[in-house]
């Protein structure tokens, strides 16, 4: 049950990491393309324009949190007796 409720928290997540990576990604081919001319500036400061780690590193810190933030609450609902949860209502 614990399960069941983080993944269907961690739907969401995945979606928008998916279409996140996606923009990430296309933005950074325009703007290396934009800003790689003969005398330009590097403001990437050596990073290639597609660093793995840095995607990936980012992914799973975010994926940490919302997982986090899906157990708090679920934990909080296995914890509440039915009979107390129902007699409230």
């Amino acid at each position: 049950m614990l399960k069941d409720v983080i993944l269907q928290g961690l739907r969401p997540v995945f979606v928008g990491m998916i279409l996140g990576l996606v923009a990430a990604g296309a933005l950074s081919v325009m703007l290396q393309l934009t800003l790689v001319f003969p005398g330009s500036i590097d403001f990437l400061y050596g990073v290639p324009f597609y660093d793995p780690f840095s995607f990936l590193g980012l992914s799973g810190f975010i994926l940490g949190n919302a997982a986090i933030a899906s157990l708090v609450p679920a934990w909080r609902a296995i914890r509440v007796d039915p009979m107390v949860a129902l007699r409230d209502e």
